[in-house]
């Protein structure tokens, strides 16, 4: 990352303290702070049992859109879809070289519907995970809510050894 001088962050304000690159920017960028964007979305489960979206807060500037490279910190990613919104929304504006998504953990689905939006506008997507690729369950352990259960037991779930030590401890 640091052979590219214009970034912008997008951080997605969720239920937590929101995962902010801005503190690790020295270490892995050149630049000294990042330009970041604030992203509130609210998901609302239709009776089709799929994800509608509906901005609460986005950039709403053409202009903030408009860096080379788009990095999206999001503290887990399940379906995909809240990213996927995003992405939609700015490459109505801007078509960045690359889209980094920073996640410690994700889901293989959710990736691939990111990943899906970024071929179909022609943007290189580069997914970094921390911990692991869970493999996500079509039914969520919270009652009638698809796609929101990440387990480290599912047997298509990948991560390293450690991690999956330290779940069982």
């Amino acid at each position: 990352l640091k052979e590219y001088s214009d970034m912008s962050q997008f951080i997605i304000l969720r239920g937590a303290y929101p995962f902010d690159l801005q503190s690790t920017s020295k270490k892995i960028l050149s630049r000294r702070t990042l330009t970041t964007h604030f992203v509130r979305l609210r998901r609302n489960l239709k009776e089709d049992k799929l994800w509608e979206i509906e901005p609460i807060l986005m950039p709403d500037n053409p202009n903030d859109w408009e860096s080379q490279v788009w990095l999206i910190p999001d503290t887990a990613i399940a379906s995909g879809s809240t990213i996927s919104y995003l992405l939609r929304e700015g490459l109505k504006y801007y078509k960045p070289e690359k889209v980094f998504v920073f996640t410690a953990v994700g889901a293989l689905k959710g990736i691939k519907r990111i990943y899906g939006v970024c071929r179909e506008y022609g943007v290189e997507f580069i997914p970094v995970f921390s911990q692991s690729i869970f493999a996500v369950s079509s039914q969520g352990v919270l009652p009638n809510l698809p796609l929101t259960d990440l387990s480290i037991e599912h047997k298509r779930t990948i991560s390293g050894k450690k991690f999956y030590q330290k779940a069982h401890m």
